[in-house]
């Protein structure tokens, strides 16, 4: 009769013990889990850096681009400007040069 209670007792002894390891896996495997979602999210936030970084590229280089063309811009305006300043300049002498042909005709004339 006491070998059959210390077995019994062993027996439990070794259940309560598979109990506890059985708590212990499931508690691993949700720690597990866990950490697979994390490295998944973090894994995903690095693909959205990654994505957020070549926006950044791209608006860059629109930047960059749309200052090329205000420079451009600037440019024709510049030219614009003299363009119109050569024009009135040719306006003035050909109106000098058409008073100097009224008083050449007038001293012709006399």
């Amino acid at each position: 009769r006491v070998v059959i209670d210390r077995i019994e007792e062993d027996k439990r002894g070794v259940e309560e013990q598979c109990s506890r390891l059985s708590q212990q896996k499931q508690q691993l495997e949700a720690k597990a889990k866990q950490l697979q979602e994390t490295v998944m999210s973090q894994a995903d936030f690095e693909q959205k850096l990654q994505d957020f970084h070549g926006m950044v590229a791209v608006m860059e280089d629109m930047r960059t681009k749309s200052a090329a063309q205000q420079q451009q811009v600037e440019a024709m305006e510049q030219e614009l400007e003299a363009a119109h300043a050569m024009r009135e300049s040719a306006e003035k002498q050909q109106q000098a040069a058409a008073q100097e042909i009224r008083s050449l005709h007038a001293q012709l004339d006399a």
